[in-house]
């Protein structure tokens, strides 16, 4: 018998991914990093094969191009505004409301950026190069493909270097729960043998060992998993589960907020100003 995720546990785990300081971009990029990797890992495992060749010019290069969006897509989509806007991740720990569709997302900003600009360069790429951690691998002399993309050597190394600033002690269980949150997941286990279990399905065997280690170091600080399952998959992320994050829709967002909610944010935001002896 299958099961799905709580969604108490779901928002919960996505709360914990948050960065503890949200200024800048940082926070974005690195969830942009992580998730592109994971697409990847999901799209060369789907299509057995590594390097992931994605020239644009060709029918096999568009194909593979077209699974890692896909993957993409799954990961960061959420289920519509009531008004029928987009509703999607950005930034792990806060949703966004409207904004360019995950295609558009990741093919301006991975495809025609850092893979482009490696299948034009002489050199092996990396990326991300911010911070210094480089996952994956790209262009010709890395790959032996110019449009070529595979895993860095040193991408088990690097990983958690981008979780290193989140709130929560348990990132990578808490990044299992997220990106399996629609997934029907094997009943009778606890949460964590339930989780690789699904993830064995839809990533990399040598990325699922990685996981399995991690989220068994962290198990000891794994606290909000009581009573993590129900019968059937719900829209884990509400509408109104998170503040919107970025651009025009933070408005849009805190309209959307009960009132109870709304107090604990302003109470919080004055406690912040008052420490910083800003005037308000």
């Amino acid at each position: 018998m299958k099961v799905y995720l709580n969604s108490k546990l779901v928002e919960s785990s996505f709360r914990r991914l948050a960065p503890r300081d949200n200024t800048g971009k940082k926070h974005k990029e690195r969830t942009s990093a992580l998730l592109y990797f994971l697409a990847f890992d999901a799209a060369a495992k789907k299509l057995s094969c590594n390097p992931l060749d994605v020239n644009p010019k060709t029918t096999n290069g568009k194909n593979n191009r077209d699974a890692m969006t896909l993957e993409f897509a799954k990961f960061v989509l959420l289920q519509p505004a009531s008004d029928s806007s987009i509703r999607q991740v950005s930034a792990l720990g806060g949703v966004e409301i409207g904004g360019n569709d995950p295609d558009k997302r990741i093919s301006s900003n991975f495809f025609t950026v850092p893979v482009k600009k490696a299948s034009e360069s002489a050199k092996a790429c990396n990326y991300p190069n911010r911070p210094a951690a480089p996952l994956l691998k790209m262009g010709a002399n890395a790959t032996g493909i110019k449009w070529g993309i595979s895993y860095h050597d040193n991408w088990d190394t690097n990983l958690p270097k981008l979780t290193t600033e989140m709130k929560g002690g348990t990132p990578f269980t808490d990044i299992a729960i997220f990106i399996l949150r629609n997934d029907a997941l094997p009943k009778g286990h606890d949460v964590q043998e339930s989780l690789l279990c699904a993830l064995q399905a839809r990533f990399s065997k040598e990325l699922v060992e990685f996981w399995s280690c991690r989220m068994n170091s962290e198990r000891i600080l794994f606290k909000h998993g009581k009573d993590p399952y129900c019968d059937n998959r719900q829209d884990s992320l509400t509408e109104s589960a998170f503040s919107a994050v970025g651009g025009t829709s933070d408005r849009e967002a805190l309209q959307s907020l009960d009132k109870a909610t709304l107090i604990d944010k302003v109470v919080c935001l004055e406690g912040l100003l008052a420490a910083h002896d800003i005037d308000y």
